[in-house]
């Protein structure tokens, strides 16, 4: 199992409770160290299905065999309390083989290897902007 953890505007998941200002920039990061295959990090607010549509999600090193995954969001408070919650789950990823030729399969993973670099382009371009 990954080992899972939350900050909120810098403060570890060892604080149980964040205080911030009202109109306060909210940003999250979630790791997940040590997984295998990759996690899959979800977002719930105040308990309710994954509501963040717009969250950066990157597989940031993979080390002994593992993976190192991470997950940011940013939003603003809509209430003066709530709850937020990262849920990290093993992902399996399925590999439709289509019997017309390689040529299908070969298309599949580079869409694939593209689809993670893009991720990770703005990931650390959220990274830059915030430096």
């Amino acid at each position: 199992m990954p080992d899972v953890t939350l900050n909120i505007n810098g403060h570890s998941s060892d604080v149980k409770t964040v205080f911030v200002e009202a109109n306060e920039l909210i940003t999250a990061v979630c790791n997940a160290r040590g997984a295998r295959p990759v996690a899959n990090i979800t977002w719930l607010e105040d308990y309710t299905s994954d509501v963040f549509e717009n969250y950066l999600f990157s597989v940031a090193s993979f080390e002994n065999r593992t993976f190192n995954s991470n997950s940011v969001v940013k939003f603003y408070p809509s209430r003066e309390e709530g709850n937020l919650t990262c849920i990290s789950k093993i992902q399996r990823t399925n590999i439709t083989i289509l019997t017309q030729g390689t040529f299908y399969t070969f298309l599949y993973l580079l869409f694939s290897w593209w689809s993670t670099m893009l991720k990770i382009y703005q990931f650390l371009t959220l990274l830059a902007t915030e430096m």
